[in-house]
């Protein structure tokens, strides 16, 4: 809509119009630019606060439609993989107590060596699960009260229903 009313218009003042951060406008831009649909000068990758953008009227596409990328930064990248592999790490504590308190709800006293291996067993199936990660998931499934430590022998465990 900018350049329905001029004809070029520079980086600074379409930042300043719209009111998006830098980055995304860049992620915007660089689409458009790479299909030659707007025209960069000068015609270099970074962006700068004088660079000047043209609609290029020599534009033709014989689509009707025509469907434009969106350009990810790597930050961006590197943010969405890290909150990814905390969902993941999360959905899998979640799935380990669950097959922990199944094994001991079957089981109803079972030491930890047993439990761990029975857990990696039926966890294999979706993830191959760190024993160590196991074990802090059974510490607190203990502190939550969901199973408990028998008195007499401190590597048995008793399933509290």
């Amino acid at each position: 809509m900018k350049f329905n009313h001029v004809q070029q218009v520079s980086f600074d003042q379409i930042c300043q119009d719209i009111p998006i951060e830098e980055a995304d406008l860049k992620c915007n831009l660089v689409p458009l630019i790479g299909l030659k649909v707007i025209i960069k000068s000068p015609n270099t990758k970074e962006f700068s606060k004088t660079d000047i953008f043209v609609i290029n009227p020599d534009y033709k596409n014989n689509l009707l439609k025509i469907k434009i990328p969106v350009a990810i930064l790597k930050e961006s990248k590197d943010k969405l993989k890290i909150e990814v592999e905390e969902k993941v790490d999360e959905d899998r504590r979640h799935l380990i107590e669950a097959v922990i308190v199944k094994v001991m709800k079957t089981r109803r006293t079972l030491d930890i060596n047993s439990l761990v291996v029975e857990s990696t067993k039926i966890l294999n199936s979706k993830f191959n699960p760190d024993p160590q990660s196991i074990k802090k998931r059974i510490e607190m499934l203990i502190e939550r009260e969901y199973i408990a430590r028998d008195a007499d022998d401190r590597r048995v465990l008793k399933y509290l229903a």
